[in-house]
């Protein structure tokens, strides 16, 4: 329906009123809420507006066309999108009102929030809408209140965004330059950054700015700033007001203002940076685009913005404090690993010559005085070693350089090698030595051998140390717990002194022994088992202990997930021993800068039946190696000049000499995984060499003959199997002659079952228990050749003498049958057993 605009009513018959009335009584009942009037024809777009809508804006009637295009011009570009989307549903029904808050522009240019409320008062004969009429509200108040309100919740969000912002972990330039954007965007200013000050406080430095869009940077110009130059700015900065704050520039000082207006900013305000009352800098946020009028809010908001930074520079100047004590740390840290290095080197290279040539003289000595001398130089120097290794394994730990390698391994026979090490030690304090290997433990698994040796070595030693009567159990187990996983249980128990509560956790501090403990008494210096616990704990187990004072200790290593091993892979990396054998005319060269590392070289391998070629150095031994061709090279690692990596290189580099063998010697800290791993080495030896060891590794790679023992099978054999000579027999009673039958009986019985489960294993702490149920019976009846078979085989392991105990063990069926011999004899009236029995 059309609005007619020459008539003075709505044109609709029904209507009682006039338009002129209706307004009027409109306008009566509008004027007490003060909100302005619109009358809106929707067919011709003209629109009525009373005097309060002109003067809400500032105008006044007459100041625009009365249109509704007039009207759309007002609203906020911002708004428009919104005002219109919700006043179509009103004129096309789905709504029952239009209301929207939106801004319209005021006379003077300023936006005016209004509450829009109308709704449509005709509609033609088809229903279309043609008159709305609505009011517009001021709201200006109301929405300033919520706008500080959402303004002061964001600051308080921003504030927290940017703590938790500069504590994190990136790079401290990336977490400044973050927050100095965050408050930029939120306050809107052109430009905001930082200066630091010079440790002397008389320059500062632009080190950190952020620009808003169309502002251009002035980092690189504002770089060596001195003071001198804007003597105010440090005035006012730590004055009374603290800032430096101008909404007009011109009204600062004259220094400020000379060096603020080239930069093109109209508005300012400056923050000092402390920190522990010290001035480091300040923080500046710059205006370019008007004069600017900081709210109270912002300024707070600014000052405590200033406050974190500042606060940040603050730990970042202790960040680098501890840096630079951790850098120092480590430098004292790789200084100190550098030096145990060198020490290690400079010492194991006179050890080597000291310990080699004592081993080759103890093996030319007769008389027992010298030996004896000779092995207390053995010994020290061993113990000297073992202190050297043990601080060189502590220094690795807590530099995170020693390594865990797992291999297969036989825990069966690591065990046997402990319990022949301790034993004559156990044997001469009078106690009992005794292992207990679970039938469950696999015959391989997958660990760290040399690891592992070291810590039961450690228990074992220090629990035979600490005790002084009674026994020391090695019981090993292996629990199952998933597949071919399981847990190696390793524990030590002792009958020893025992250890106070109060140590119990002290005693695995390095270099820390036991309270009421003097090392003069206990020798060592605390090291061992703070490497153990730590070895243990880089296999992912754990070392614990439990004791009381007087009654003993029990060490408990647990190890879990603990792999089995394939038998077939398994290769043990301690060296076998093979002292008496004798190579097949080999030739070997030896490359070492230290002669008297040759000498005591040659003097072990005196006897070897190798032709021995000397090089002092690698030049010389290259220049050797153009005549001569070895079967296999010793090649000393660290020499002045070129070291045995180049010389191993260019040894590698000649194609006749590629089948030649290159073991690495050396006395260097370097692991046995980093010289395979170099490719240039087919085995190595670490210094002091022994004698075994190094037999051991060229058994490996040249052919050989075992040498015949002055204790050979034979002779061994041939002397227990000879008969008594019948002519002049010892008088047998017959006490003695009555049981031995039931003798005879015990040897083919459970003797010979014991003896059957040796085998040819040599596993000596079987052999040891099988020689004490000899000796017993020798000692209930004395039977001259049991007593010297006994005695053969108790000196052979005494002496650790392998080939001599192989040969006595083999021979028992031997004796045994002539023990029967000698009884089938007796009942023909020789009598050959004397009388009595040997207590």
């Amino acid at each position: 329906m059309n609005v007619k605009n020459n008539s003075d009513s709505y044109g609709n018959e029904n209507m009682k009123f006039t338009a002129g009335d209706h307004t009027n009584r409109l306008e009566m009942a509008l004027q007490g809420s003060q909100a302005g009037l619109w009358d809106w024809n929707i067919v011709t777009g003209e629109v009525w507006f009373n005097y309060r809508f002109y003067e809400m804006l500032g105008y006044n009637p007459g100041d625009f066309e009365p249109h509704v295009d007039s009207w759309k011009k007002l609203v906020h570009p911002d708004d428009w999108e919104t005002v219109m989307e919700v006043l179509d549903n009103h004129i096309s029904g789905k709504t029952k009102i239009y209301q929207t808050e939106h801004r319209l522009r005021k006379k003077s240019g300023d936006w005016l929030w209004v509450l829009d409320t109308g709704r449509v008062m005709e509609r033609n004969a088809k229903g279309v809408p043609v008159r709305a009429v609505g009011t517009h509200m001021d709201i200006n108040h109301k929405k300033k209140i919520e706008f500080d309100l959402q303004h002061s919740l964001r600051q308080q969000e921003l504030l927290s965004e940017m703590a938790l912002d500069l504590n994190a972990l990136e790079e401290f330039p990336v977490r400044i330059n973050r927050a100095l954007q965050q408050i930029g965007e939120h306050t809107g200013v052109s430009r905001v950054y930082i200066f630091e000050d010079t440790a002397d406080g008389l320059f500062c430095n632009n080190t950190y700015e952020w620009c808003n869009v169309g502002i251009g940077p002035q980092i690189d110009e504002l770089q060596d700033v001195p003071y001198e130059v804007v003597p105010s700015a440090k005035k006012l900065l730590l004055g009374a007001e603290g800032r430096i704050y101008s909404e007009n520039i011109a009204n600062l000082p004259a220094d400020l203002y000379d060096i603020l207006e080239p930069q093109g900013v109209k508005s300012i305000i400056i923050y000092p940076l402390l920190g522990q009352g010290r001035f480091l800098g300040y923080i500046g946020f710059d205006e370019c685009m008007r004069n600017k009028e900081w709210s109270p809010s912002e300024l707070e908001l600014l000052r405590t913005v200033s406050g974190i930074i500042a606060n940040t520079f603050e730990r970042k100047f202790m960040e680098a404090s501890l840096e630079n004590e951790r850098d120092r740390a480590n430098e004292a840290n790789e200084a100190k690993s550098r030096f145990l290095a060198n020490m290690s080197h400079e010492i194991r290279t006179p050890m080597n010559a000291v310990l080699g040539f004592s081993e080759a003289l103890a093996r030319e000595l007769q008389t027992g005085r010298q030996q004896k001398m000779v092995r207390s130089i053995l010994s020290s120097g061993s113990l000297l070693l073992s202190l050297l290794n043990d601080i060189l394994d502590l220094s690795k730990i807590e530099a995170g350089r020693m390594t865990i390698t797992p291999r297969p391994s036989a825990l069966s026979i690591m065990i046997e090698d402990i319990h022949v090490l301790f034993l004559e030690q156990s044997k001469i304090k009078g106690i009992n030595f005794c292992i207990e290997l679970d039938e469950a433990v696999p015959p391989v698994v997958v660990l760290d051998e040399v690891r592992i040796k070291q810590v039961i070595f450690n228990l074992v030693g220090n629990a035979i140390k600490f005790t002084h009567h009674g026994k020391v159990i090695l019981t090993v187990n292996y629990i199952p717990e998933r597949g071919s996983v399981g847990e190696l249980q390793i524990d030590v128990a002792d009958t020893g002194i025992g250890i106070p509560e109060s140590d119990l956790q002290m005693i695995f501090e390095p270099f820390i022994q036991q309270s009421g403990q003097s090392n003069r008494d206990y020798e060592g210096a605390g090291l061992g088992l703070s490497i153990c616990k730590r070895l243990i704990e880089q296999m992912d187990g754990s070392l614990t202990v439990e004791s009381r004072v007087g009654e003993g200790s029990r060490f408990m290593v647990r190890i879990p997930g603990v792999e089995m091993g394939d038998e077939s892979e398994f290769v043990s990396v301690f060296p076998s021993i093979k002292e008496d054998i004798l190579f097949n005319s080999n030739t070997l060269l030896m490359v070492d800068d230290v002669v008297s590392n040759l000498d005591a070289m040659e003097a072990l391998l005196s006897e070897s039946g190798l032709e021995l070629v000397r090089a002092s150095s690698g030049e010389i031994a290259l220049s050797l190696l153009e005549t001569v061709t070895p079967d296999l090279i010793l090649l000393d690692i660290r020499m002045p000049g070129m070291d045995g990596y180049e010389v191993a290189k260019q040894i590698r580099g000649m194609e006749r000499l590629a089948d030649v063998k290159i073991i690495a010697c050396t006395a260097m800290v370097v692991s046995d995984d980093q010289l395979r791993e170099m490719g240039l080495f087919d085995g190595y030896l670490f210094k002091p060499v022994r004698r075994r060891e190094l037999f051991s590794v060229l058994g490996r790679f040249m052919q050989y003959t075992v040498k015949e023992s002055r204790g050979s099978k034979e002779d061994f054999t041939g002397n227990i199997a000879t008969k008594v000579p019948l002519d002049d027999p010892p008088r047998l009673t017959e006490e003695v002659a009555g049981r031995l039958p039931e003798l005879i009986a015990e040897l083919e019985g459970p003797v010979t079952e014991q003896w059957k489960e040796i085998g040819n294993r040599l596993v000596l702490f079987r052999i040891e228990s099988f020689a004490d149920v000899l000796s017993d019976l020798a000692d209930r009846v004395a039977v001259p050749s049991l007593e010297r078979y006994v005695a053969h085989l108790m000196e052979s392991l005494k002496l650790f003498d392998l080939e001599k105990i192989g040969a006595a063990v083999e021979a028992f069926p031997q004796m045994v049958e002539q023990l029967r011999g000698l009884m089938e004899k007796g009942n023909a009236g020789r009598k050959v057993f004397r009388k009595g029995s040997r207590k």
